[in-house]
């Protein structure tokens, strides 16, 4: 949010959720806060890998563990995407974002079909809708590029001239990109609060 709002653009224009890409924000040459979003990933990145880890105490199932090592990886890869932002070095900078994308779909499903298959609730099933939705929002972005190709930041490396191309209004690529990281963030706060409530009705069940 802070590197948005500090958004300049190549036309001048401010962000947009609608018709800008999330790999915009950590580009300098269009937000002279894009520090604040590459620093973020790196802080951020070694905390979601403890929370990965710790998905371990509540699902500790072989497909789950399969999940949790996917989804270390694209940990590492959000990690790398801070590391190499889009204006600077294009070809990592999308190897990484791919490598967060496909794996954090991948985690966010797997841990939610462990979640609906648990035999007993350590975690509100309620988080496999959650789950699938995110899956879903994924699949509407890759057919939607693979059906509709177009002009973005994994296409092209003349931001400038690409950018001259984008509707000033509403953007499908830019659009489709956020929902499933929406959807991500938003399973993975749900899920942390969650556990947070069971722990402490837990707590209060061995106090009284």
């Amino acid at each position: 949010m802070i590197a948005a709002l500090g958004f300049t653009g190549y036309e001048h224009e401010g962000y947009s959720f609608l018709n800008h890409q999330i790999s915009e924000l950590g580009m300098g040459s269009e937000s002279p806060l894009a520090w604040v979003f590459n620093v973020g990933l790196l802080v951020s990145s070694p905390m979601l890998l403890v929370y990965i880890l710790s998905t371990r105490a509540v699902l500790p199932s072989r497909i789950a563990t399969i999940g949790r090592m996917i989804g270390i990886a694209a940990d590492i890869g959000g990690f790398f995407v801070g590391i190499f932002p889009a204006d600077v070095n294009p070809v990592a900078h999308n190897t990484s974002a791919i490598i967060f994308f496909i794996g954090g779909a991948v985690t966010v499903t797997i841990l939610s079909v462990e979640i609906a298959r648990q035999p007993e609730a350590k975690l509100g099933k309620w988080l496999c809708f959650i789950g699938f939705a995110v899956l879903a929002c994924f699949a509407a972005y890759i057919v939607y590029v693979i059906a509709i190709p177009g002009p973005s930041l994994s296409t092209s490396t003349d931001f400038r001239a690409l950018y001259a191309l984008r509707p000033p209004v509403f953007w499908a690529v830019g659009f489709l990109e956020w929902l499933p990281l929406i959807g991500m963030l938003l399973w993975i706060f749900l899920a942390a609060i969650d556990t947070l409530r069971r722990d402490r009705l837990y707590i209060r069940r061995r106090i009284a």
